[in-house]
């Protein structure tokens, strides 16, 4: 009976000193893209993508615009946890680039929304960048966190999709 719990406790010590350093080698750096495709030109799209204000209508985190300035580089909106997204750059109907700021560091990233246009309209292209940090545990969230972000994004853009293209051509 002892050989057999010494045994066990060995299994157990060697998972759980796996585990601790499996998880350095996850990589700090987190990429979630996500894509929809909407029946409109990417001059359609952009105002609802550049002005903050009229993310309202769309986006799934229901925050609201900070300061006086909602349209453009330089505007303000809050993000959930408490931070800030920042419109950083505008390339009219190419790409827009945005900050999140937010007090826990780990949490913070940027965003890139860029419409490509294609035959019968545009695709929607946003792409969420982040750093976890170097503690095993933060990447650790950080990747099992990807999952329920992207199902935000596919909320956010579903809505973008609805807002532009109308209730005509979305059905609602």
């Amino acid at each position: 009976m002892c050989l057999m719990m010494k045994t066990i406790v060995y299994i157990v010590a060697g998972l759980l000193v796996s585990l601790l350093l499996g998880s350095f080698i996850v990589p700090t750096d987190l990429t979630t893209e996500r894509v929809m495709y909407v029946e409109a030109t990417p001059a359609e799209i952009y105002p609802h993508l550049v002005d903050l204000q009229k993310w309202d209508r769309w986006e799934p985190w229901d925050t609201d615009p900070v300061g006086a300035k909602t349209r453009g580089e330089g505007a303000r909106r809050g993000w959930p946890g408490g931070g800030v997204l920042v419109l950083d750059n505008a390339e009219r109907d190419i790409r827009l680039q945005y900050i999140v700021e937010q007090r826990d560091p780990i949490e913070s990233g940027n965003i890139e929304l860029t419409p490509h246009r294609t035959k019968e309209g545009t695709v929607v292209v946003w792409t969420h960048f982040s750093e976890t940090g170097y503690f095993p545990a933060a990447r650790i969230a950080g990747w099992s966190q990807r999952a329920t972000l992207a199902l935000q994004i596919d909320d956010a853009l579903t809505q973008l999709k609805q807002t532009v293209e109308g209730p005509e051509k979305t059905g609602g």
